[in-house]
């Protein structure tokens, strides 16, 4: 019985940890959408989650979080993401990477990695 007590509360934390980074993405992106072109944010994803690695997947309205065997998704504000100025569908977001979201002219997001 202790053991399936531990699994379930390593479960909840899990859980509630990848919840409270999705959520924190999508307020970033949502931020930067509502603000003027050129406005920009930088953030850095927790590495892992439990000690389990972890993708986001922004599309035009929603973020999704995969790892751990689960997946979980919040809406967000339509956005038009844009990359090298070109619309594309969906950009990928790995944990441990440090990112910057920008708004461009005609309403274009970019998330980018940052690279040192």
């Amino acid at each position: 019985m202790a053991t399936n007590n531990a699994n379930s509360q390593q479960n909840i934390a899990m859980h509630s940890y990848s919840r409270l980074v999705l959520d924190d993405v999508c307020d970033n992106i949502n931020q930067v959408n509502s603000n003027g072109e050129g406005y920009s944010k930088e953030f850095t994803l927790p590495d892992k989650i439990s000690g389990s690695p972890y993708k986001l997947k922004v599309s035009k309205d929603d973020v999704i979080f995969h790892g751990g065997g689960r997946t979980a998704k919040n809406q967000i504000m339509p956005i038009n993401l844009v990359k090298n100025n070109l619309k594309v569908d969906s950009v990928e977001l790995h944990g441990g990477n440090t990112y910057i979201i920008k708004k461009h002219e005609n309403n274009g997001i970019s998330i980018d990695g940052v690279w040192i």
